[in-house]
């Protein structure tokens, strides 16, 4: 079951669902927006293959990490972003984010793949902020960026904040991939040269 407007403000209001710093106009008929935080983090060019299960090859010295009021996404530009809220979501919900259409329809995503939130997650939502458009787009930090849908669900045996493997529980900038972290299913060694 998808919460609708007047849960979603009982269940933060209750403290159940947890969205610091809080505000009711960000409330839709079935989801909360989300806003732009003022923390960026993009990777610096060069010819190094990133290897997700090498962590030196997302290497701290190959990204930059920037503060801003506003930014400009260039096309083809890939850059993590945060939300300014920070959410605790308690066992019995999951999450689902997604962009806001007016900002789609203007050529921005604001996540590759990973929408998804388990139930017991806290921290800020790292963004993943592409530009399909073939012109620059501008960015300004404090506007809603993307929508949270939040859903009812039977609570887990081990939630994602109880998790040992759990990777971003937690984080409060935008955080660079940890797939590295991922030791259960290592790849074969690649016999042909890395291809």
């Amino acid at each position: 079951m998808t919460l609708c407007d007047w849960e979603l403000e009982k269940t933060i209001r209750d403290g159940e669902l947890i969205i610091k710093p809080f505000d009711t106009s960000l409330i839709n008929p079935n989801s909360i927006d989300l806003r732009l935080g003022d923390q960026f983090l993009t990777y610096l060019s060069d010819d190094t293959v990133v290897d997700p299960f090498d962590a030196s090859t997302i290497n701290k010295s190959l990204k930059e990490t920037f503060y801003a009021k506003s930014i400009i996404v260039y096309p083809g530009d890939f850059i993590l972003a945060r939300t300014l809220e920070e959410i605790k979501l308690p066992d019995f919900y999951v999450a689902r984010v997604e962009g806001k259409s007016s900002l789609a329809r203007l050529g921005i995503t604001i996540h590759q793949t990973g929408g998804w939130i388990d139930s017991g997650f806290g921290g800020t939502i790292t963004l993943e902020i592409s530009n399909v458009n073939k012109r620059p787009v501008k960015l300004y930090v404090g506007t809603p960026i993307c929508q949270m849908a939040v859903f009812l669900t039977n609570p887990p045996h081990v939630p994602y904040d109880k998790r040992s493997s759990s990777k971003y529980n937690g984080q409060i900038a935008p955080t660079l991939s940890k797939y590295w972290g991922n030791t259960t299913y290592l790849p074969e060694e690649d016999n042909e040269n890395n291809r």
